[in-house]
């Protein structure tokens, strides 16, 4: 009796959080940030699991410029890293996810510095990254 009573419980919450999210109500803007290659990776998998809980606002990459083969890519490039506060600012960012690929202690520094400035500015942040593996 409870094992029914849960899945429908479960069902009906994503139902729900599914009416609201396609109504725009409840998701989170979202400025992705990092290696495009990685950013990539990630915009596939959230298409995958079709989480709706983000507005997916762009993407920062290294380079600031869409790189070769990501034509395809239906989120702008809006800047370069070091550009990355002031777009989020810009378009009133509510979170930043930040996925690097490299485990440099130049990484690891910016993805400090990026968790820090987040703090200071109200953002929410979430780290997809090999750096603290």
């Amino acid at each position: 009796m409870a094992v029914p009573a849960l899945l429908a419980v479960r069902f009906g919450l994503r139902r729900a959080y599914g009416a609201l999210w396609q109504r725009g109500i409840g998701r989170k803007k979202t400025l992705l940030v990092g290696s495009a290659e990685k950013l990539f990776e990630l915009q596939t998998l959230l298409s995958i699991q079709r989480y709706r809980g983000y507005e997916l606002l762009g993407i920062v990459t290294e380079g600031g410029e869409p790189r070769e083969g990501f034509e395809s890519n239906p989120l702008p490039v809006m800047g370069s890293l070091d550009r990355w506060q002031e777009v989020a600012r810009e378009n009133r960012a509510e979170q930043v996810i930040v996925v690097l690929e490299e485990r440099t202690p130049e990484a690891h520094q910016l993805v400090c510095e990026i968790l820090k400035r987040c703090l200071a500015d109200g953002i929410d942040v979430q780290v997809y990254s090999d750096v603290f593996a």
